[in-house]
């Protein structure tokens, strides 16, 4: 590239790069400028190199053209590239369609609009463009966001002109894009002649799977069944014309099912997979199969057989009747059967000709609609009874299996299970019995976010799912293909429904659907950003003199208070169930927890709840058990919801909510570790976080307080640090509020404590000093009841906490603390001090350059580095690999020896009462942990255990030791240092 641009240096490679790239783009050779006659050193004649010195073509002798690409660094650094000139490009046989869909989206309504113009005004300019490849490049080759549009064409034309139309609408974006889609599979009499016949044309999966079904049938009923469903030449054997025959039940209820099930092949292979599914009579072979009841090839054969025996059954009729299951019962006799109950008032009546001529008379003489019913047999009537026995043999000659998609059975009205679909009498009974798909419906419309989507010809499932759920529900209803009298494409009406379905947030595996096409990318207009500044200008107010307000420095104190307040008294359940909200509920052992998620539930709130177990579960419909203690778990939980689009808005934690004694580890597993784990999967995601505790704090002075839940408390105050969008509370309801007195766990040097509480039980008992749990009992619904108000409460005070029947929040109240009239403590001459913690990353350094100053005075050092002996101390200072902090600690003891101090050095492994027993007084203590380390903090989302256990070990943990070994002697002071890990 130096002829053309001159030396670039460090960006000659990549020029030549695009260089080499454009050249074989448009199949040229660049000429390298300005040259004349070449060195007289090089023999260009007798070698396969020369110099193109003007732009000539780039001639191929049938192998793809070559580049290569060196780009020559400084001190090795050398790269070489080989480019290789694009295939041609390979069209599909079937690429011209007769429809295309075209989608559009955008994060905001104004980007879809000027997206959409865009796309418009781009197909104008260029009329060049193959519209297949148009859609397939916005398809696959364009991020999906919330505001979606498609629209369904036959050409660039009329693309452009629906672009264009100011009907456009575009679907706004919904609160969760998780929508489970169900299979609706339909029963005989939606049939009709040419249905699918143009999917069968353009499809090859949908035509390689009614191929199949049809092979496979063509002996059982004696000629290819295509010829009857896409009426192409009548079948020499049969007597009728075609569409006689495919009224005949021998030959409708296989139609169907090849039909059916070619389609729900073709979905599932665009990536629709069905979360349940329900069929409709002969439809519900059809999910019976795709669940794996049966297989393929035994469907066929048991779909052949029941249609001919259901045709060698007398001749009957059936009626569609707008009257509910109770009422038609009243009109029933010997001769007429409740055939179906298809909606809440709409079922169909099976009998004798003769009977349902009857009934048809005497309901329209009442006015009450009914409707005749094209069908030549009484189906699911007593007129079947006669062949039920030879079904069920036939039927007993297969292998059946348990499902493996749950689908609604049509003889229960609800789901199937295992026993039934894997028993023969059950499918002759299914044969007889009413049709329960109004109960189906019901079942499934419990899921809000349900896609119904009807598989097979015209809409009368999604017209009976419709009057079921009603014209306002929330779930979509959609269809595959067109009713017999609508004059639209088959490839146009099925595209249209994959739109709704995309539109709705649906994942369609694009891939799948373009599985035997070849499709290219071509540019088109980009994402036409908004280009809006959002930028917060700064607001510079002059800072608040602390000093100038409090120049006493004895006044800058606080400390923690409580007001009391009247807790909220009412909740506005009308107003709580106009909002939806997910609330993820950690239940507690007492029952509230469970009271509380029965509230929510019964006010409509979205509720699931988590109780803990041996490890990750779903136990039942959105309850899940995991092991508090590990992280895992609550990953899994997580992503769980995630996908189920359930992302809890309030999360409750009922946790630290105990009346059982545990050591310090347990407390943490089911309260801090469980927070922490909270903070780093859900809690980012969520409005407000409520941990709910007991034993916290000292609010009225009689409360029995567990400070090994403590840790806690701190994870409550940062989460409202690093996540500034969620907020998190904490509420201490009080110590046996739940009806029970928690037990104290029994911990190193607390034999006087418990003597002291002893006395103190005595004393409540005989009524001087009644803790207000016994005055004012609460039971777990009552507490429920307190909590729920609480969660609502507008006032949201960060820290509460609750003692009888009174509501406290904490405050901060300023303090003045004047100098100590008492005596100050002095460090003793010849004193011995024993100091807990490294000198070189504590205050234990500072402590003890202050103890090495008193004359005469001892230092028992326990380290918590593993030391060397003394012998060894002077060749581990000369060795320059020494870890430092040993470094640091030998040096700094060497320096406090020179200074008169007697140190005594001990490991933290050493027992603390073997130690302490060596000496004979010892006056002070200095508890001094290391201030700084890589264990002991990091922000919440990078927080690993080793942090805490570190924290854990070298603070909270040794204290129950020092307490102990502590017993019985007097001292000056005991010094304990913490920090904010």
């Amino acid at each position: 590239v130096k002829t053309n641009i001159g030396h670039l240096d460090t960006a000659a490679g990549i020029a030549s790069l695009i260089k080499a790239t454009l050249a074989l783009k448009y199949r040229q050779i660049p000429p390298s400028l300005h040259f004349k006659q070449p060195n007289p050193q090089i023999d260009f004649t007798n070698s396969p190199f020369y110099v193109n010195a003007t732009l000539s073509e780039w001639q191929s002798n049938g192998t793809p053209r070559r580049a290569g690409v060196s780009s020559f660094g400084i001190g090795g650094t050398n790269a070489h590239v080989i480019l290789e000139e694009a295939p041609s490009e390979v069209r599909s046989k079937n690429l011209e369609l007769r429809s295309y869909l075209l989608l559009l989206s955008a994060k905001t309504p104004t980007v879809l609009e000027t997206a959409t113009t865009n796309l418009a005004e781009h197909l104008k300019q260029h009329p060049e463009l193959n519209l297949a490849d148009v859609t397939y490049t916005l398809q696959v080759g364009r991020r999906e966001f919330d505001y979606r549009r498609f629209i369904v064409c036959q050409d660039k034309k009329e693309a452009i002109k629906q672009l264009e139309s100011s009907f456009l609408n575009h679907h706004s974006p919904t609160i969760s894009s998780h929508h489970p889609v169900t299979f609706l599979f339909s029963g005989q009499g939606t049939q009709y002649v040419g249905m699918g016949k143009e999917l069968y044309d353009t499809q090859p999966i949908f035509k390689q799977e009614v191929d199949r079904c049809c092979d496979l049938l063509e002996s059982s009923l004696g000629w290819d069944l295509r010829e009857i469903i896409f009426e192409t030449k009548p079948p020499a054997s049969c007597p009728l014309p075609p569409a006689s025959s495919l009224q005949s039940t021998i030959y409708a209820q296989p139609a169907l099912f090849v039909i059916e099930y070619a389609l729900a092949k073709l979905w599932m292979a665009w990536g629709i997979q069905p979360d349940a599914m329900i069929g409709h009579s002969i439809g519900e072979y059809v999910a019976a199969t795709l669940a794996g009841i049966f297989s393929l090839e035994d469907a066929l054969n048991l779909v052949a057989i029941r249609g001919k025996l259901m045709q060698e059954c007398p001749s009957g009729a059936m009626l569609s009747v707008a009257l509910g299951e109770t009422e038609v019962k009243t009109w029933l006799s010997p001769d007429l059967s409740l055939a179906a109950v298809n909606a809440p008032q709409l079922c169909a009546v099976s009998g004798t000709e003769r009977a349902i001529a009857a009934l048809q008379k005497r309901l329209e003489s009442q006015g009450v609609a009914c409707r005749r019913l094209h069908t030549s047999h009484a189906f699911h009537s007593a007129m079947m009874e006669p062949i039920l026995k030879k079904f069920q043999a036939q039927v007993a000659r297969i292998s059946l299996h348990s499902p493996q998609i749950p689908f609604i059975s049509n003889v229960s009205g609800t789901w199937i299970k295992e026993t039934e679909a894997t028993d023969p009498h059950y499918w002759a009974t299914h044969l007889r019995q009413t049709v329960r798909f109004a109960d189906g419906i019901a079942e499934l419309g419990k899921e809000p976010q349900r896609i119904f989507l009807e598989i097979g010809p015209g809409k009368t499932l999604s017209t009976l799912a419709q009057q079921q759920l009603g014209l306002n529900a929330e779930q979509m209803i959609l269809t595959s293909l067109r009713h017999p009298k609508q004059e639209q494409s088959d490839l146009a009406f099925i595209l249209n429904t994959v739109g709704q379905l995309w539109q709705a947030g649906v994942e369609i595996n694009w891939f799948g659907f373009y599985a035997d096409e070849h499709r290219y990318r071509v540019p088109l207009p980009t994402y036409p950003f908004e280009r809006k500044r959002y930028w917060i200008e700064a607001k510079f107010e002059e800072p608040e003199e602390a000093i100038a307000i409090y120049p006493d420095l004895s006044d800058w104190f606080y400390i923690p208070s409580w007001e009391r307040d009247l807790p909220p008294l009412n909740i506005d359940w009308e107003a709580l169930g106009d909002k939806r909200s997910c609330w993820l509920i950690f239940l507690d052992s007492e029952g509230i927890g469970a009271n509380i998620a029965d509230r929510l539930t019964q006010a409509g709130q979205d509720v699931l709840t988590v109780t803990q177990g041996k490890g990750f579960a779903e136990t039942d419909y959105r309850c899940f058990t995991l092991n508090s203690n590990q992280r895992k778990d609550y990953q899994a939980l997580a992503e769980d919801l995630r996908l189920r689009e359930l992302m809890p808005d309030f999360i409750v934690h009922l946790w630290g909510i105990e009346t059982e004694s545990k050591e310090f580890a347990a407390y943490q597993e089911q309260g801090f570790y469980s927070l922490l784990w909270l903070g780093q999967t859900l809690i980012p995601s969520s409005q407000e976080i409520f941990v709910v505790t007991n034993g916290l704090y000292d609010v009225v002075g009689q409360e029995d307080l567990i400070s090994e839940k403590m840790p806690v408390l701190g994870l409550c105050q940062v989460i409202n640090q690093e996540y500034p969008q969620v907020r998190c509370r904490n509420i201490d309801i009080e110590e046996g509020r739940s009806g029970q007195t928690p037990r104290r766990r029994k911990t190193q040097g607390n034999a006087d404590q418990e003597r002291q509480e002893s006395c103190k039980q005595e004393s409540r008992e005989q009524g001087a000093g009644r803790t207000m749990s016994k005055i004012f009992p609460h039971p777990p619904h009552s507490t429920a009841q307190a909590l729920l108000a609480e969660f609502l409460d507008p006032q949201k005070d960060l820290i509460v906490a609750y003692r009888g029947s009174y509501r406290w929040h904490q405050t901060f109240k300023r303090m003045s603390l004047k100098e100590p009239k008492t005596k100050k403590i002095q460090l003793r001459k010849g004193g011995t001090y024993l100091i807990l913690g490294n000198l070189s990353n504590s205050l234990g350094g500072i402590f003890a350059e202050q103890i090495a100053s008193i004359e005469d005075t001892t230092i028992i050092l326990v380290s918590q580095e593993e030391l060397p002996q003394r012998e060894e101390w002077d060749k581990i200072l000369a060795n320059k690999a020494t870890k430092e902090v040993i470094f640091q600690q030998i040096k700094q003891i060497q320096s406090l020896e020179v200074k008169g101090a007697n140190c005594l050095v001990f490991s933290a492994e050493t027992d603390l009462n073997q130690i302490i027993e060596q000496v004979d007084q010892l006056h002070g203590v200095f508890y001094a942990t290391p201030m700084s380390s890589p264990l002991s903090a990091a922000p919440i989302q990078l927080l690993e255990r080793s942090h805490s256990e570190y924290n854990f070990h070298t603070t909270a943990e040794g204290l129950y030791a020092l307490a102990d070994s502590l017993k019985g002697r007097k001292l000056d002071f005991c010094l304990v240092q913490s920090s904010l890990s």
